[in-house]
């Protein structure tokens, strides 16, 4: 039998009313048994308190984040399909008097995968500096808020068919994001993928605007981004820290708005950087 390990870790499921005390008990569990683990807990019910951690009856799945048993055990995790949403970040202020949000999911060092069939939206800092995280998967989610996944420095690809819009900050510092791709979104706000050094590929089909800074700092590699029928409106500076490398706007036969005025925006003053439209057939 293999070691267990992060890349081999041990199956774990539940299915129970998801209060408090019984979601302290798995943690216990796992605490004790000192085992990586994949968690399902797909089949828990809401339990009947409006607070605290577990499934509350709102649906919302709070992971106590003051409570640290186990939690550095769990590689992967599946949300109980009763979850519609996560329990807001918590925040503090730093020595510098900083104002600072930090994710529920702090003590999970070891979370690679989490999963929601019914999660509707990824609040603000929901995973930031979560950077062990490879994978996330919410297909109904219709929102990204900002800072959602910044600093996940090991996210290598990401894909939301329901999301339509992408709050600022979103994966700021996501220095293994190489592919995003979002069919639905009709914003990108500021600064989504500064950063980004590894992006090489993005698609927004349906974006109507492109926001100040979006790819700024992804290095120097180049980057296919592929846009719609009509150019998005753009709202400064798109590669600002980009040194060098070509960006080929991929765009279906009949687009209209992509004229030289509007490469000239999207490059943003920064001549180190080629633009090519690239034409493909739907």
């Amino acid at each position: 039998m293999a070691e267990n390990s992060p890349d081999n870790p041990a199956d774990i499921s539940r299915n129970t009313e998801l209060t408090e005390g019984n979601w302290k008990d798995i943690l216990d569990e796992i605490e004790k048994a000192d085992l990586f683990v994949a968690l399902d807990l797909s089949c828990c019910s809401r339990s009947s308190s409006a607070s605290g951690g577990g499934l509350r009856s709102d649906g919302t799945f709070d992971p106590l984040p003051g409570a640290i048993n186990g939690k550095s055990k769990i590689v992967s995790l599946a949300l109980p399909n009763d979850a519609i949403k996560i329990a807001d970040a918590i925040y503090h202020y730093d020595s510098y008097l900083q104002f600072i949000w930090i994710s529920v999911f702090k003590s999970f060092r070891s979370l690679k995968t989490v999963s929601g069939i019914n999660i509707n939206g990824v609040d603000s800092s929901a995973f930031r500096n979560c950077t062990a995280i490879t994978g996330v998967k919410f297909p109904k989610a219709g929102k990204i808020g900002e800072f959602a996944f910044a600093g996940c420095t090991s996210l290598a690809s990401v894909y939301f068919p329901q999301i339509t819009s992408i709050g600022n900050f979103a994966f700021q510092n996501c220095k293994d994001l190489a592919v995003v791709n979002f069919p639905k979104t009709l914003s990108i706000s500021k600064e989504v993928f500064e950063g980004c050094t590894a992006l090489a590929d993005a698609a927004f089909p349906l974006t109507a605007n492109l926001g100040v800074n979006a790819f700024g700092n992804t290095g120097g590699k180049g980057i296919a981004i592929t846009l719609g029928d009509y150019a998005p409106n753009l709202w400064g500076g798109l590669f600002d820290g980009v040194s060098s490398g070509t960006v080929t706007v991929k765009i279906p036969d009949g687009a209209s708005g992509y004229d030289p005025s509007w490469k000239k925006s999207f490059i943003g003053g920064n001549n180190n950087i080629n633009v090519v439209i690239e034409k493909y057939a739907k």
